[in-house]
């Protein structure tokens, strides 16, 4: 993608190509999950004790009425990740006290869980994800929101990357702060928009590292939001996932329209019943009616097969 839209800049100068930043702390959270295995596994594993079994889950809510079931994190969410182990970090003595009442032989999760969960290395590691890290999963709430200005969102980062440079005397924290920064330093594109958001907030007064293309009207359009700034300045509508001219819209819309599909469907059965048809006629297709009184009374086809010109089969004499 990146490559694709350094090409398109070529007709179209005033183009920036931006890479989604709430992907960017997605890849931040990937990297939380992959240095520290043991949380994952003690996710994942008590996640299968409770998934699927009614008698496991009310004991669960019989010793622990007001605290909510194990979250079942998912793989492509890693802020659900986050929450998951901002979880075990508040209830991890009473997950442990209700893992240790079942039966290690009855599934092979429950052995693994328990043994996860005896180890004080993994309440370690929980705490450390929750004191430093806890904050990624509201960021990537708040970026995922529509609505907001580019000022709030560039402030998001930046407040993320500073929160993120205190964790760095660790050697967890400062593989995860040197992945963030990678991320961004690929994005070129926000370096841009970072450079237009504290122009327009006051912050400099120097148009140093921008492009020559853009000029002081074209700025002044950045500070509203930048759906507005695509729709109604740059004249786009969105369907679905993709951004089209407006003159396109309505050519657009009849793909998705109601009475489109409707229209659609009708023209499906009078093909199908045509082909259908003519499949009769041609004898590759015949219909037999049979009465319920007596099934094996058959009635005359509607489209009787065409008859053959080879003469039938006859068994030489010996």
């Amino acid at each position: 993608m990146v490559k694709a839209g350094s090409a398109i800049q070529i007709f179209y100068p005033k183009m920036l190509h931006v890479t989604c930043l709430a992907h960017a702390l997605y890849r931040v959270a990937e990297q939380i999950r992959s240095d520290f295995p043991l949380v994952d596994k003690l996710i994942s594993s008590v996640k299968k004790v409770f998934l699927k079994c009614p008698a496991r889950i009310q004991i669960f809510k019989n010793e622990a009425p007001e605290l909510s079931l194990p979250p079942e994190p998912v793989i492509t969410r890693w802020e659900i990740w986050l929450t998951a182990a901002i979880y075990y970090c508040d209830s991890y003595q009473t997950i442990k006290k209700i893992v240790n009442k079942f039966d290690p032989n009855d599934a092979l999760s429950i052995r693994t869980a328990k043994e996860i969960i005896g180890e004080r290395t993994v309440e370690a590691n929980l705490a450390f994800i929750k004191s430093n890290f806890s904050f990624l999963s509201s960021a990537l709430t708040s970026l995922e929101e529509k609505g907001k200005p580019l000022s709030n969102l560039v402030s998001i980062i930046n407040t993320v990357s500073e929160k993120l440079a205190i964790a760095v005397l660790t050697p967890q924290g400062k593989s995860i702060h040197t992945k963030f920064q990678k991320v961004l330093d690929k994005n070129s594109g926000y370096k841009v928009l970072s450079k237009i958001s504290k122009i327009l907030v006051g912050e400099t007064d120097s148009f140093d590292g921008l492009p020559e293309v853009i000029k002081a009207d074209d700025i002044v359009n950045f500070k509203s939001l930048l759906h507005e700034t695509i729709t109604e300045t740059l004249g786009f509508h969105k369907l679905c996932a993709i951004w089209v001219p407006k003159q396109l819209t309505e050519q657009h819309m009849l793909r998705v329209h109601p009475e489109s599909f409707w229209d659609a469907m009708n023209w499906t059965v009078i093909i199908f019943s045509s082909l259908l048809l003519l499949e009769m006629k041609l004898g590759l297709h015949t219909i037999h009616l049979k009465p319920r009184d007596n099934p094996n009374s058959g009635v005359t086809p509607l489209h009787p097969q065409l008859k053959s010109s080879k003469p039938p089969f006859q068994q030489k004499k010996s």
